[in-house]
């Protein structure tokens, strides 16, 4: 009974919103405001690209030798008995997109160390070591995403040389 009643009186109130004119009213009213008020497109991001060892010389040195750090930490921890067992060594180059809080936009293979397992074990270490600290407020006024590209070295002692 409850739910015959309600179903009607749904009916009636659509009936009586559309009768009465005020759904082209409504639709008048929207168009207006869209003329109004401009659609502006979401700026998109920003990127800073840094590329090797110049790259320290700049204002970005702290926030690239920390960024170094975490990663070398997190190969450490998680694959310094996996490279040293299977004998991975090899040469990777990575770009590491990050969002200004810190957490990764992308991480892209540049060129691969040609060994599907390292090249997967560069890509978790980047994924464990996130996210990064969030960028000072300095780098905000010049960019929204940090590209951060360097050559892996996995040598064979089991150790991550980033260059």
């Amino acid at each position: 009974m409850f739910k015959a009643t309600f179903f009607c009186v749904t009916w009636i109130l659509l009936l009586s919103f559309y009768s009465s004119g005020m759904a082209e009213r409504l639709e008048s009213a929207d168009a207006e405001l869209q003329q109004k008020i401009p659609v502006t497109p979401a700026p998109r991001p920003h990127p800073k690209f840094l590329y090797g060892p110049p790259a320290k010389e700049y204002k970005y040195a702290s926030y690239l030798a920390g960024w170094e750090h975490k990663i070398e930490t997190a190969s450490r921890v998680y694959f310094a008995d996996e490279t040293k067992q299977r004998n991975l060594t090899g040469d990777i180059l990575l770009d590491v997109a990050i969002n200004p809080d810190g957490t990764i936009v992308d991480v892209t293979i540049r060129r691969s160390s040609g060994q599907k397992n390292l090249d997967n074990a560069a890509l978790r270490i980047v994924h464990l070591a996130a996210p990064f600290a969030p960028f000072p407020p300095d780098f905000l006024k010049d960019f929204s995403v940090l590209h951060i590209t360097r050559t892996w070295q996995f040598l064979p002692d089991a150790t991550l040389d980033i260059k």
